[in-house]
């Protein structure tokens, strides 16, 4: 199992903090954006111009072979 790295912060785009799982941070295509490492991660939200270490960020592991459609919100697998 490779696992990969994902970002996911609490807060819903409409700044509440959400009580319905995880907004994860995604692709232009919808699909769920997966690094190397959690400071690749790190980098990639730096270089928008966010602040990666923000309270509400978070980085989690999962395995490489996940697609979005297969998990819920805060990543984990649909069985």
């Amino acid at each position: 199992m490779v696992s990969k790295v994902v970002a996911y912060t609490l807060v819903s785009p409409d700044g509440v903090i959400g009580l319905n799982g995880r907004q994860h941070l995604l692709t232009d295509d919808g699909e769920l954006m997966k690094f190397d490492t959690i400071q690749d991660a790190k980098d990639f939200i730096a270089e928008a111009g966010e602040d990666p270490e923000d309270e509400f960020i978070d980085y989690s592991e999962i395995d490489e072979d996940d697609v979005e459609h297969d998990l819920y919100h805060d990543g984990t697998r649909v069985e």
